[in-house]
């Protein structure tokens, strides 16, 4: 029963976040819209544009600290330019 509940709120917590999305890209659609016919710059809107700001930025942080693997890095050759110069000659 506790698996199902977790589901549940794992569901949840992903369709608000969806909703958090479309209401960023709905707000820089909106920015992008103002500023072409309003004749301003679209720096002038920058309220507008935050929430996708804010999410590039935790999207960021969140590869940096979850998306590293270091296996995968040191599975990878050293240099290979290198190593192709050391074998032509």
């Amino acid at each position: 029963m506790e698996g199902a509940s977790e589901r549940m709120r794992m569901e949840a917590k992903g369709k608000q976040g969806k909703r958090e999305r479309r209401a960023a890209i709905i707000l820089m659609m909106a920015a992008c819209v103002l500023s072409l016919f309003s004749g301003n710059r679209i720096s002038s809107y920058i309220p507008l544009a935050f929430p996708i700001f804010l999410q590039e930025m935790v999207l960021a942080v969140w590869l940096i600290v979850k998306g590293f693997n270091p296996s995968a890095v040191a599975s990878l050759p050293a240099k290979t330019a290198t190593n192709e110069l050391l074998s032509a000659a």
